[in-house]
């Protein structure tokens, strides 16, 4: 049996992560090495649209990874 708050997060349709770019199975990026040594997602792109994106953004088409 759910608790009262677990039934109306349910209710509700909350998400720890909420939907955006970077967690839609439609997102593409490129990985760039910076001179330090770290890589570094560049390139950010639509696989539908093929246009940039940013990270934080969203359309309606988006689907979870």
């Amino acid at each position: 049996m759910k608790s009262k708050q677990g039934q109306a997060k349910q209710d509700q349709g909350y998400r720890k992560a909420p939907m955006q770019c970077s967690n839609c199975k439609n997102f593409e990026f490129g990985v760039e090495v910076n001179q330090f040594g770290y890589a570094e997602k560049k390139k950010l792109r639509c696989s539908i649209g093929g246009f940039a994106v940013q990270r934080t953004a969203v359309c309606d088409l988006w689907v979870k990874k």
